[in-house]
């Protein structure tokens, strides 16, 4: 079973990793090697008073889904829960391949055989908290040369991808 938390702005819904990779395949294979690339990222997230809250976060891929892992009833868990929007910041190890940030909304993935196979898929406890992450914004900076301009790709859902 497949609970969403409120959005903010329901309108915009974001889309899965698949839908974003279809679109824009150079930039999603860019960004999912920036994450894939170190264990830990940093996800941002709004508490139950409206005010901002970073964590660290395991990402992982499965069906076409990004997902985010959260121990059980942990703050970024119940967070989510209470609001489904998130930003998420890939780690940018010593700083000489760029980063990766993703904006969208959080799915939670309760019960059915659909989290039992990412369970199992991922390696992660039963009791493993599990958000799949709908896309609404993705941004992936590199530099040019060492120590030069940064290039910066950007793609939003439904207007597509674009370099700066």
């Amino acid at each position: 079973m497949v609970h969403s938390a409120p959005a903010h702005d329901p309108g915009r819904s974001g889309v899965s990793w698949g839908t974003f990779v279809r679109e824009a395949p150079d930039l999603a294979d860019q960004v999912r090697e920036r994450f894939e690339a170190h264990s830990q990222h940093v996800l941002a997230t709004l508490t139950i008073i409206g005010s901002p809250r970073v964590s660290g976060a395991s990402v992982g891929w499965w069906r076409d889904e990004l997902w985010i892992a959260a121990p059980p009833g942990s703050h970024k868990a119940r967070d989510l829960r209470a609001d489904a929007r998130l930003a998420l910041h890939s780690n940018p190890g010593d700083g000489t391949v760029g980063d990766a940030r993703v904006g969208g909304l959080a799915v939670d993935l309760v019960g059915g055989d659909a989290r039992d196979d990412l369970l199992a898929h991922s390696g992660l406890a039963a009791s493993t908290d599990v958000f799949l992450v709908r896309l609404r914004t993705v941004r992936s900076t590199a530099p040019v040369v060492e120590h030069g301009p940064l290039e910066t790709s950007r793609w939003r859902s439904g207007h597509g991808a674009h370099e700066h």
